[in-house]
């Protein structure tokens, strides 16, 4: 049979959980837009950004910047990141 106090403080721990992942979005929305401010841009307008098909998983890559990790010789990215080679993308 149900418990109806587990249910009830399963509702409470989603609702906890749902309140922090709102918290941590903010946060990087507010991230990013002070960065457009400042006039630095992220890696998702690069000009430079690679994007390959793996699979399922869309790999981003950085075509400034090597690796000796990765078998193509470019750095894994993300595309939130900030970079000091940053160029607008043309559209």
């Amino acid at each position: 049979m149900f418990n109806g106090y587990k249910i009830a403080q399963t509702k409470r721990d989603v609702m906890k959980r749902r309140k922090t992942i709102d918290q941590a979005v903010s946060l990087l929305n507010e991230l990013y837009e002070e960065d457009e401010i400042n006039g630095k841009g992220r890696c998702r307008t690069c000009f430079h950004r690679l994007s390959i098909q793996c699979g399922e998983r869309k790999i981003q890559y950085c075509a400034v910047r090597p690796s000796n990790r990765t078998q193509n010789g470019l750095k894994k990215i993300k595309i939130y990141q900030s970079c000091s080679a940053y160029k607008q993308e043309e559209k």
